[in-house]
């Protein structure tokens, strides 16, 4: 992240989201956002259910940001997978808009 972009970020945890069929790795940033360590695996059960659990840790542990892993492969390219995650990430969004 250059210099610019931390500035303009507000201060505070971020969470990792891997995005995955039957799972989602969530991981947590220290409050300065320079370590992240896995906080814990939401074994997925339905898209509301998801995303309710995902905005519940958000409003826990206080989140000022996401960020969703998109998965690339060796080349540069994108499959499948990677589509689904970007669409997760853009439901997330709009659910989580104001939060």
């Amino acid at each position: 992240m250059d210099h610019d972009a931390q500035q303009q970020r507000p201060a505070g945890r971020l969470m990792g989201l891997d995005f995955g069929e039957a799972r989602i790795g969530v991981a947590l940033t220290d409050e300065l956002a320079t370590v992240a360590m896995p906080l814990l695996t939401i074994e997925r059960r339905n898209r509301r259910a998801d995303m309710d659990r995902i905005r519940e840790l958000v409003a826990e542990h206080q989140v000022v940001g996401l960020v969703v892993g998109v998965p690339h492969q060796l080349d540069g390219s994108t499959d499948s997978q990677a589509e689904r995650a970007l669409n997760f990430a853009r439901r997330l969004e709009r659910r989580l808009a104001g939060v």
